[in-house]
């Protein structure tokens, strides 16, 4: 007779909480649309005709705070492009954010402490004449263990 040793490995659950939300700014709209982008740094960028403004609520990143396992590497999964609109209230044309960005890299990992900032930025398309008003929307991202 032989004697093995049973083993199994259990791992914290990886979770993502969400500190701030994506935010475009204020902008005005042109004849001929453009975008808007929030990068990484929290700066923004325009195009064609859009006209950026410093009024309302300030532009912001969205701020997630990854927490799992210590040192373990994790995926993240942004919506895919132009999948994602925001609509106001009144029915006017909605604007899609036409992509997403991380600062995760390629081969993300947690800390020692098993935490890590996710910051996600993107691109609104703004449409020709876009009609003045609060545009809103949601989406999701998600963390796993490969």
């Amino acid at each position: 007779s032989a004697s093995a040793e049973a083993k199994a490995t259990v791992v914290t659950v990886i979770s993502i909480t969400k500190t701030s939300d994506l935010n475009f700014g204020s902008f005005a709209p042109g004849a001929n649309g453009g975008t808007v982008s929030v990068k990484l740094d929290g700066t923004r960028s325009f195009t064609d005709g859009v006209t950026l403004l410093d009024q309302g609520e300030m532009p912001t990143r969205a701020l997630f705070t990854v927490k799992g396992t210590e040192n373990a590497g994790f995926y993240v999964k942004l919506p895919d492009a132009n999948s994602v609109s925001l609509t106001d209230p009144a029915g006017a044309e909605p604007m899609k954010i036409t992509s997403f960005v991380h600062n995760a890299g390629v081969n993300p990992a947690l800390d020692g402490n098993g935490e890590k900032e996710l910051i996600v930025g993107g691109t609104l398309a703004v449409n020709p004449n876009q009609p003045a008003g609060e545009y809103t929307g949601t989406f999701d991202v998600i963390v796993a263990y490969p």
